[in-house]
Parts: C-alpha cells; structure tokens; sequence
C-alpha cells in the first residue's frame, strides 16, 4: 500500500493513517529555483548550467541507493520520525520521441523505481512534440504518458547522459459503469457526480451521471483509482462492484488497454451527529472527535474525524446509516482509521446508532484518559 503527503513551507510532514507494519520511506522533488522545462530550439549546453539540478530520490535513512534503504517498523496506533536532507546533483534532459504521424501532446510523468518495485511520484509535465524534459535526476524510472491517442507505461534507465524515451501510445485505458439506487423513489435533486481519487497523487477526475444513471471515463490513468459519489445530496457508494478490473478495499487497480465496468449502489440514507465536547462547563477546542464503524472495516473512508472547533463543537453531517462509536480525545495525532489504534479508546466510547435522515445531538466530555497513556 501507497501512502503520499507534501511538506509544508518549514519542510515538515505528517502521512496516516497507516497500518502497522515495516514500511520504506522514499522523498522525491525538486530545487525551487531549478528549470523543469527545457526551452524548444534551444541547446541543453546554452542554458546557465545551475539551474539544471534536481534532487535524487532519497530513501530512509538518507539513501540515493535503493539497495542501502532501511524499513521503518511501526507499531500500531505509533509515530515514528523519518528526517531527510537532500542534495541536488546535476540534472539530465529527457527526450520524447513521438514513433506516430498523429499530434504527439500529452501528460508524461516520471515514478522513480525503487526498492520492493515502490513508484514514487517524481514529476508530472506537459509535452508537445520532441519537447525535452530538463532536470531529471539520473536514475530507474517508470514513464506514465497519457495522450489523445492513449496511455502507456515504460520502465527506463536515465544515465548521466539523459535518455530517449519513445512515445507509443496504447488504446487508452476506458472505465464505464451504471448507478443504480438503493431508495428508488428518492432520486438526487441536483447532479451526481462520480469521481475517480488518485490516492497516489491526491487528485481527481469527475463526470457526471446521467439522466438513465450512466456514466463512463475516457483515458483513465493506470493508478490505483478509489470511485467516490459526490453532489450536494450527499449520496454515497453502499455497495460496488468491477469487471475488468481488481477491486480492493474501495480501490481499482486498472491496466494498460483495459475495459472496466463498475456496478454502483448508491444510498441517500444519511444522517447527521453533532455536539459539544465539554471539561466540566468549560468547551474544548481543538479536540479530536472520532465516529467509527462499530466493526471493524478494511474501508478507511468510513472513519470519520472532527477537530472541534474554538467554542468546542463539532459536526459531523452526510454520514451512512449504521452502528458506530463516538468519542473525543486530545491526541490529535491519533491515527483514527486504524481499528487497532482505537481499541483503547472504545471501553468508554459511546456507541450508538446512526439512521437515516436523522440529526443526533451528542455531548461528549471529559477527554478519555486513555488518549494520556
């Protein structure tokens, strides 16, 4: 599994949930003052040199080499700390190659390759023609381009000498599927959107539903998508599933050329809880509250959390119908979609039953002392 955050202007990050296990951590970017795009008609050598650097992909502890990373043990429901410092070294061009006599434009990305066969997201750019790729750092890199004629995926070496790398677009990857409703008579008032998250990348593509409950993606790009509902109804997926391609724990994992069906179920059966977290007659601001499946699931999205605002209320509305427990804590930090971080906290939690269309009111206090331990 693939987890993916950015650092904040002070060069700090935070990733979760994530699951206990060994894991290895991997930094790729790039010198704020570095030149991402090489100019057309314009020689590598004529351009000022400084400004072609790149940052090699680093791994824990400190590793441009794959081979000499380290794993990271973590503990369910832990922290650990992983600190980098990066140095730049001298950056490569790399040269699209267009083999078709169709318009050669499009999205390239390079994923470094790394150890376990990890793709970290190096850099995205926009292409046209033979246009070169300037500040890479040398390495093994997996290509992602997507274009108007398709996709492809290509595994090459970038040596101090920059590379080649021939764009030979494949039917595109297609994604179709059909929404069917759990409440019939309750049809979405206003559009329905489906969207596609890249958990990678954290971003995502959105079509809307039509009026007969169709819907289809053209192009899809071949990462790991997790389809989601959104609209001002707030319905919801209560049951999925695919043809064409593996689906796991919410998320599609598409192929090169492949021809993908989904089967949607879709619930307007919402509810809605709210309260006030107190310490005795005083609110709490800033605490974490948690509204979690009663049972365990695999499906992180449905744990929900809610930093308390400054008068200590909190407010949780769209959420699916069914058992959940619900408790507040000081540990913001606290890993909340993980069932095995929450197993201290459920002793006290307040469990309770969540139906739809209905508003709760639920005042929590005080903070549970497990969340000191």
């Amino acid at each position: 599994m693939l987890f993916r955050s950015r650092t904040d202007d002070l060069g700090r990050y935070r990733t979760g949930p994530i699951a206990g296990g060994n894991y290895y951590l991997v930094v790729t970017g790039s010198p704020w003052y570095a030149r991402q795009l090489a100019l057309p008609g314009v020689a590598q050598t004529a351009v000022d040199a400084s400004l072609n650097v790149a940052y090699a992909p680093t791994y824990y502890p400190n590793a441009t080499d794959p081979q000499n990373a380290a794993r990271l043990v973590l503990d369910a429901g832990g922290e650990v700390e992983g600190n980098f410092t990066l140095r730049s070294v001298a950056g490569v061009a790399v040269y699209p190659l267009c083999s078709g006599a169709e318009p050669c434009n499009g999205s390239i990305s390079l994923y470094s390759l790394g150890v376990g066969a990890l793709e970290a997201l190096v850099s995205t750019s926009y292409y046209r023609g033979d246009q070169p790729i300037s500040g890479v750092a040398p390495g093994r890199y997996v290509v992602r381009v997507t274009g108007a004629g398709g996709s492809m995926r290509k595994v090459i070496d970038i040596g101090s000498g920059g590379a080649t790398v021939e764009i030979a677009l494949h039917p595109a990857s297609r994604l179709t599927g059909v929404i069917r409703f759990k409440n019939p008579g309750a049809k979405p008032r206003s559009t329905l959107y489906v969207r596609l998250l890249n958990e990678a990348a954290n971003t995502a593509t959105a079509v809307a539903v039509e009026p007969d409950g169709r819907f289809s993606f053209l192009n899809v790009p071949l990462v790991g998508l997790r389809p989601l509902l959104a609209g001002s109804d707030g319905y919801f997926i209560s049951q999925i599933s695919a043809t064409g391609a593996v689906l796991k724990d919410g998320v599609l994992d598409i192929t090169e050329g492949a021809t993908v069906h989904l089967n949607i179920e879709a619930s307007d059966e919402i509810g809605r809880v709210k309260g006030m977290v107190m310490d005795a007659d005083k609110p709490v601001p800033a605490a974490l509250v948690v509204l979690a499946p009663r049972t365990d699931s695999s499906d992180r999205i449905r744990y929900l959390g809610f930093q308390t605002e400054s008068d200590g209320s909190y407010d949780f509305t769209g959420v699916p119908a069914g058992e959940y427990v619900l408790f507040a804590t000081d540990r913001v930090n606290l890993e909340f979609a993980l069932p095995e971080a929450l197993r201290p906290y459920l002793a006290s939690a307040k469990a309770m039953t969540v139906e739809s269309h209905r508003v709760y009111t639920e005042n929590l206090g005080p903070i549970q002392p497990a969340s000191r331990n």
